[in-house]
């Protein structure tokens, strides 16, 4: 029988261990990424649970609070209407053109040669207001045409400083066929018609037209 010595088993060992040394850290290093890797699951799946408690809760004061936002929404819609109509009733009382104060420049301007025996007006337009007014009389005196242009002249000075494009022209200027007793005189008279323009507001700027941007030919 055969006795056989190994004078190599402290190195066999030496290298078996070695061998197996590595297997053992990397399974140390797995275990550890494993438990890494679970305490980032439990960490993530802990934020998630939290996340959607706090959804459901905000989706839960959404719901409560969506038809009192409708609501609103509604009486927002109401308050503009109602807004956007006070503003166009106080506009309108604004640009509102009023006849008085024009009667009374009228009564200012007449002199006593001249009686008015007729008196029209008209308005159109919005905010940019053109008024119109036609006045019949019997004008009085050494030169009744005269005393009727005068008045013409008058009304455009008189209107000329409250109002723009004012201009007045006589619609008729005729011989009257009776005389007028003036201060114990009897005077000739003319017959007249004048019409008056008048503009109420200021005129929209003009629009620039388009540049150019066509490059001249050389």
């Amino acid at each position: 029988m055969a006795l056989r010595i190994n004078l190599y088993h402290e190195i066999d060992s030496q290298r078996s261990a070695s061998r197996r040394d590595p297997l053992k850290i990397a399974g140390y290093i797995l275990g550890v990424v494993v438990v890494i890797f679970a305490a980032m699951y439990v960490l993530e799946l802990s934020r998630s649970s939290a996340l959607n408690a706090k959804f459901g809760d905000l989706k839960s004061q959404f719901d409560q609070l969506d038809p009192q936002a409708r609501e609103a929404e509604k009486r927002e819609k109401t308050l503009m209407r109602t807004l956007e109509t006070s503003e166009k009733f106080v506009k309108n009382i604004e640009t509102r053109f009023y006849w008085a104060p024009v009667i009374e420049d009228v009564v200012k301007a007449v002199p006593r040669e001249v009686q008015i025996v007729k008196l029209t007006g008209s308005v159109q337009g919005e905010d940019l207001k053109k008024a119109q007014m036609t006045f019949d009389g019997i004008a009085a005196g050494p030169d009744p045409r005269r005393v009727a242009e005068d008045l013409r002249q008058a009304l455009v000075e008189t209107f000329g400083k409250k109002y723009k494009h004012v201009t007045a022209s006589f619609r008729q200027l005729d011989e009257g066929a009776e005389m007028a007793s003036l201060d114990g005189k009897s005077l000739p008279t003319a017959t007249f018609g004048i019409t008056i323009s008048l503009q109420v507001g200021e005129d929209q700027p003009a629009t620039p037209p388009p540049a150019d941007r066509k490059k001249r030919r050389g």
